[in-house]
């Protein structure tokens, strides 16, 4: 046993060296890669059908035509049993992926690699029994296995299969065999020769392939690691691989959904060269990293790649405006799984008397998308008293100052940076205005104010629907209408009793469809347990 396993070891080792030989030729370009076209075609049309034929040559016994027989009966079994497992246990709904992997998951590549190995391993009685199993797994490749790939039905074009050089050298093997031809010894020779090669040459050409091809690019590849790491996890634990779909980035390469051509949301789904285009005129400090080249390296191909692998998963999204999204990106609606956030509700707090200026709270990023330029300049146009506090930080926050001491707000309108504790600010509002320019997947913020009790005004954008009822906890504007925004903040301002109705009915909203309890109550569903 033991001198059985150091001589397969040894066996195998040699096969690697080869290898690293055929390596090393091509990283010193001495076997360059124009020329490993012609050398697989040496293997294939003229090695390999010399390795069989000589593996043939050896005394027709009733022991090893039985053998041979049994062999083809064996392959036959295995593969039909082997199809049958594929596919009634690959479940895809798209029938064409679904053919293709039952094929992949039938048929191997065991010629190029198979038969090296063989007699490198077993010798020619390897090889003898492995072409019974070759000559069994090309059939049906070339026929079934086409067939069924194709989806068609009717006469089977069985060219490929009649001029596949190792079924060709299989017949002249086995007519070799049964009719126990002895090749003169010149021609016996040369063929002896020929198929020795069938047991370098693949290996040097692979090393050779090894040493052409990126494998940098290759290991860098992370979608395809961490597709392919996600979904082993997945099968490990008996869980369905899901992706959490929070923000546009799923479609958008530019993230936003947000396009610079007359600065307007989008509405399309995602088309390569179109988006990279669009994406492209992003500020580089918004860019993937690598220079123009890094970014259109990931526009081209890496944003592709990842659209098509989370396609393929199931999604979670926190509002149906983002369900409607990816079902514009060609997701699957059976793959879509509606999961919106909670919010703890806390004990109302005590809310100060109403003062004679109404106060305003504006929450978020000092970026051009959450449109706090806007709501300067609705309180520009708001009139009366009021002092509104912005709390956020961004990119925007040097300009946005100069802008409020250009409309002369002085004190009445106050910076604050992050604020890591919003609640105290909620409890001094009488109103929350968000007058976000970009699609909110949701717009956690407005469900933080209404939670406290604060009626808010948005504009009728992305998926602030899902909280913002217009009327009942808040007032939705037509988007980007300044006046109306004016207008609807007005409105609250004169009414005491508007506000108190409008910040109960959100607390009430908040409490009822997003409590901690549905929430896990619906995750649990979304992992299949109970809820």
């Amino acid at each position: 046993m033991l001198s059985n396993l150091i001589t397969v070891s040894g066996q195998v080792i040699t096969l690697f060296l080869m290898m690293i030989a055929g390596y090393c030729l091509g990283k010193t370009k001495l076997l360059p890669r124009s020329a490993l076209p012609a050398l697989t075609n040496v293997v294939v049309y003229l090695a390999l059908p010399c390795m069989l034929i000589g593996a043939f040559e050896m005394e027709a016994t009733s022991e090893r035509v039985h053998g041979f027989l049994w062999v083809l009966a064996a392959t036959v079994l295995v593969h039909g049993l082997n199809f049958a497992v594929a596919h009634f246990g690959i479940r895809d709904p798209d029938n064409g992926r679904k053919r293709v992997l039952v094929d992949c998951a039938v048929f191997s590549n065991c010629g190029f690699m198979g038969y090296p190995l063989l007699a490198s391993l077993m010798g020619d009685t390897g090889l003898f029994y492995g072409s019974a199993y070759n000559l069994v797994f090309t059939t049906l490749l070339w026929t079934a296995g086409i067939s069924y790939l194709q989806h068609r039905k009717g006469p089977l074009r069985l060219r490929n299969l009649i001029l596949n050089p190792g079924i060709i050298g299989m017949a002249l093997g086995f007519s070799v065999f049964l009719l126990q031809i002895q090749l003169p010894p010149v021609l016996e020779t040369t063929v002896d020769y020929l198929g020795n090669v069938a047991i370098s040459l693949p290996m040097l050409i692979i090393g050779c392939q090894l040493a052409h091809a990126d494998l940098k690019k290759l290991l860098h590849d992370r979608w395809s690691w961490v597709a392919a790491g996600l979904r082993l996890l997945a099968r490990a634990f008996g869980r369905r691989l899901v992706f959490w779909a929070h923000d546009h980035d799923v479609y958008c390469p530019r993230r936003y959904y947000y396009t610079p051509f007359g600065r307007r949301n989008c509405a399309r789904a995602c088309s390569r060269f179109r988006c990279a285009g669009c994406a492209l005129l992003a500020s580089p400090r918004n860019w993937q990293g690598g220079g123009i080249a890094g970014q259109l390296g990931f526009l081209l191909r890496d944003a592709p790649r990842r659209l098509d692998i989370l396609r393929e998963t199931g999604t979670v999204v926190i509002s149906d405006f983002m369900r409607n999204n990816l079902l514009r990106n060609g997701f699957r609606e059976e793959n879509i799984h509606l999961l919106s956030p909670f919010i703890r509700v806390e004990p109302e707090a005590r809310r100060p008397e109403p003062a004679p200026e109404l106060r305003l709270l504006f929450l978020g990023q000092l970026l051009r998308g959450k449109g706090c330029d806007l709501f300067l300049e609705m309180l520009r146009a708001l009139g009366g008293p009021f002092r509104a506090v912005i709390a956020g930080d961004g990119n925007d926050r040097a300009g946005l100052e100069a802008m409020s001491r250009a409309f002369g707000f002085g004190e009445r309108v106050r910076f604050l940076g992050w604020c890591g504790r919003p609640e105290e600010l909620f409890a001094e509002a009488d109103a929350a205005v968000f007058p976000f320019r970009w699609q909110e997947p949701f717009g956690l913020c407005g469900l933080e104010a209404a939670a406290h009790g604060v009626p808010v005004v948005a504009f009728d954008l992305g998926g602030v629907r899902e909280w913002l009822i217009d009327g009942v906890t808040g007032i939705a504007v037509k988007p980007f209408d300044g006046k109306a925004m004016a207008a609807a903040v007005a409105r609250l301002r004169d009414s005491a009793g508007l506000r108190r109705e409008m910040g109960a009915n959100g607390r009430r909203l908040a409490a009822e469809r997003f409590s901690e309890e549905r929430f896990l109550a619906g995750f649990g569903r979304l992992c299949g347990g109970s809820a």
